[in-house]
């Protein structure tokens, strides 16, 4: 059974670990990720039929075709923008063996699931939104992060820092997480 962690988050106790759900954040932030996220692929979509609209011979070219193209394009990428939004979830599973993130868009699973061995991971941290600091940064949210054999992954996109606070701390309840790479 889940219980409140804190803010949006959930947990709760799984064999010797944790299961905590992440849900995605509202703001106008993931509203412009999750739209530029989400353009390439309609854009294509509404490409096509417009070619359609324009090329077929069979029915005569309509300014009021292209017009309801453009609206109904507008309309489902907005709905689109919104269920995906708010069924968005990530799901961290964290033991003393293994931390394994899934992620999931309508309670169906997008890809495999991410897992990395607990005593290769060091310097778990949670990373502010800054625009300022550099161009790849401008899509970034706020963000959990941590690194593993000199290499930085990052998840829990949108989440808060108090949200932040008290992951970390559960999780280093189960194992403690250095700060610096393991001896090999």
């Amino acid at each position: 059974m889940l219980e409140p962690l804190s803010g949006r988050l959930k947990w709760e106790r799984k064999n010797n670990g944790i299961r905590v759900v992440i849900p995605a954040r509202i703001c106008a932030s993931t509203l412009r990720k999750t739209f530029i996220d989400m353009l390439p692929g309609l854009s294509g979509a509404a490409f096509g039929l417009a070619l359609v609209l324009v090329f077929d011979r069979r029915h005569p070219f309509r300014w009021h075709d292209l017009y309801i193209l453009i609206s109904s394009w507008l309309l489902t990428l907005g709905a689109a923008m919104i269920v995906k939004l708010c069924t968005t979830r990530t799901t961290l599973t964290f033991d003393k063996n293994l931390l394994e993130i899934k992620y999931s868009d309508l309670g169906i699973r997008r890809g495999d699931p991410r897992k990395y061995s607990t005593n290769q991971i060091y310097d778990l941290r949670f990373v502010e939104f800054t625009p300022e600091a550099d161009i790849r940064n401008d899509l970034r949210l706020d963000e959990m992060q941590f690194d593993r054999k000199w290499l930085t992954h990052a998840f829990g996109a949108g989440i808060g820092e108090d949200e932040a606070s008290a992951l970390i701390a559960r999780m280093m309840e189960v194992y403690p997480i250095p700060k610096s790479p393991p001896k090999e």
